[in-house]
């Protein structure tokens, strides 16, 4: 699998092309409704803006799949969404959305020249989110007696493994997200550590 990318926090730009003002937005991506939701917030906070055009980019956790879709919105076909998804695919960035706010100046920029600006904007906003390398993981869960809980934590801990979720009944249930390359080999960490009292288990 070719090296994959994401991005944890949002990334701003700004551009003034012949007039017409670009606003770009790039920004995590849980799945679609939560593409439409963040679209949303942007749109209210330009009403006057003439074009709110989106593209996204999702690789499934489950299968790794890959899903996109983007909106040119009002622009000519392919002269803006489509330059957006370009930037995702062609810098490797997955569960991310990029989101171009345009205030029209008055003066066309021809298909090329809408392009350009799009795909600008796109690629500067991307840059200023500092995309990171994507780890493929696998959530987990580890089935703990209460008299192991706290030495399982701090194992855990000291080993980089986030805890994501907790449920508590006759014992704890600890949910983990585990690189790939550490799944194999860790059902017998957890036996070890805790002499066979603990298990691992998927979700």
């Amino acid at each position: 699998m070719a090296d994959l990318f994401h991005i944890e926090r949002e990334g701003t730009c700004e551009l003034v092309i012949r007039k017409s003002r670009f606003l770009g937005y790039a920004m995590p991506c849980a799945g679609e409704a939560d593409a439409r939701e963040r679209l949303g917030v942007i749109r209210k906070a330009h009403p006057k803006a003439t074009h709110h055009v989106f593209a996204w980019r999702r690789r499934a956790e489950s299968d790794g799949l890959m899903s996109h879709r983007f909106d040119d919105d009002g622009e000519p076909g392919g002269t803006a969404g489509r330059p957006l998804l370009q930037v995702l695919e062609g810098k490797g960035v997955v569960n991310a959305q990029l989101v171009v706010v345009r205030y029209f100046g008055g003066i066309k920029l021809g298909a090329g020249g809408l392009v350009r600006a799009y795909g600008e904007a796109g690629a500067k906003a991307l840059a200023a989110a500092g995309p990171e390398p994507l780890i493929p993981t696998r959530r987990l869960s580890v089935r703990v007696p209460f008299t192991h809980l706290a030495t399982m934590e701090h194992w855990l801990g000291g080993e980089g493994l986030p805890v994501v979720g907790r449920r508590y009944a006759e014992d704890a249930r600890l949910d983990l997200e585990v690189p790939l390359e550490r799944v194999a080999g860790l059902p017998q960490q957890i036996a070890d550590l805790t002499h066979g009292a603990a298990t691992l288990e998927p979700m």
